[in-house]
């Protein structure tokens, strides 16, 4: 219940929530938020997944493009060559297999500027300490899949412009591949080691992309639990549609560990929301 007052306290725009379990969506979420557009993309077989929110009044919704990131590595054209690799590093293929790892991606259209589209992206990417490359595989099918629906959405002669917002878990420190990739738009093979730079060798054309993406990270800490605490958690916003103005003030880590850790009294998830507030100005 605490978890849902503090949503509501940010009267927001547009909500993304990851872990989210279905039951909890069906029936509180969707409830606690009646001005809201509801839409959840459920994980494999686990009860759980992504939620993404938004006012009715200001968006409406269009589509879902929501994908399951390891049967599009296994079969999209575009990942076969990278796929038959994979497959020949049994551990590496074992894990990308068992992680039914979402994008869940909503296209609404802006109730005052018709003609006017966002892609609202929301994902929860590999946890483990070690997955860094595995995040890194995520986050190419991630930003390839974001990329090519926007290119298909502007064929359109209905859709004027298509803006993107990417939040999630991204399990990811700011220096780790994944968002090096991310805000480099290139493979950072100088980041990787031997074995998996040799992996994406032949690949780096091919999965460069032209997404120009922005954050905000002023050292903040969105997950802190006994064994880590750091930045994990981040909105990404297309630098060409939306104008930062604040960022709301995180608590401090001293705050934070009062109770020792989160989830706590003061703290009921193990992660902090991040909370922006922009001007939509597409151009």
């Amino acid at each position: 219940v605490s978890i849902l007052f503090n949503f509501e306290d940010y009267n927001a725009d547009v909500i993304f929530l990851q872990e989210c379990e279905e039951s909890f969506f069906r029936n509180e979420l969707s409830n606690v938020f009646p001005a809201h557009t509801a839409k959840f993309c459920s994980k494999l077989n686990s009860g759980q997944g992504e939620a993404t929110l938004f006012r009715s009044d200001r968006w409406r919704f269009v589509a879902s493009h929501d994908i399951v990131l390891n049967q599009l590595l296994q079969n999209d054209p575009l990942y076969s060559s990278l796929w038959k690799l994979i497959e020949t590093n049994h551990s590496l293929c074992k894990v990308i297999k068992k992680k039914s790892t979402i994008l869940q991606l909503t296209q609404v259209e802006c109730i005052g500027r018709p003609k006017n589209h966002v892609l609202l992206a929301n994902t929860h990417l590999y946890y483990h300490p070690t997955g860094d490359f595995i995040r890194l595989l995520q986050l190419i099918v991630c930003l390839k899949h974001i990329e090519s629906t926007r290119a298909y959405l502007l064929k359109d002669p209905a859709i004027q412009h298509v803006s993107i917002l990417f939040g999630g878990d991204f399990n990811s420190s700011t220096d780790s591949p994944a968002l090096s990739y991310l805000r480099s738009k290139r493979i950072p093979y100088s980041m990787l080691t031997r074995q998996d730079s040799t992996v994406l060798s032949k690949f780096g054309q091919l999965f460069a992309h032209q997404i120009e993406l922005d954050t905000k990270v002023a050292d903040q800490v969105t997950h802190c639990i006994r064994e880590f605490e750091g930045t994990i958690d981040y909105i990404f916003y297309d630098r060409h549609s939306f104008k930062l103005k604040q960022m709301i003030e995180m608590p401090t880590i001293e705050k934070i560990k009062e109770n020792v850790a989160m989830p706590s009294q003061y703290f009921p998830s193990d992660h902090l929301p991040i909370v922006y507030e922009y001007t939509y100005c597409p151009q």
